[in-house]
């Protein structure tokens, strides 16, 4: 899913003008196609908040690993290797440290 609305809603709907719309035009009318894509470009905005979204959700245990591994770098006790912490050590970790933060 992630990939397919990253495709259609890339930059200036760069694929679908280039890549889609001449091959739709060979089924569809030009004006159905034309008003087809000016729909799509129309949503473009909600489709990047989907697209965050889910990009998110799809890269967010690499992002934990990546967060667990700088919190862990940070801390005064930080050991020349860096040790991996497990997704439940991570979010005590994560816990703990938002509750030093906030007071």
């Amino acid at each position: 899913m992630l990939v397919f609305l990253t495709y259609v809603f890339d930059e200036d709907s760069y694929n679908l003008n280039f890549f889609c719309k001449d091959e739709w035009l060979k089924i569809y009318d030009v004006q159905y196609v034309e008003t087809l894509l000016a729909t799509i470009a129309s949503y473009h905005g909600n489709a990047r908040d989907i697209i965050s979204s889910l990009e998110d959700k799809v890269f967010l245990k690499k992002r934990q690993e990546e967060e667990a591994v700088a919190w862990a770098g940070a801390s005064s006790f930080a050991k020349t290797t860096t040790p991996r912490v497990s997704a439940k050590a991570f979010k005590l970790l994560h816990i703990l440290a938002h509750i030093d933060n906030n007071g």
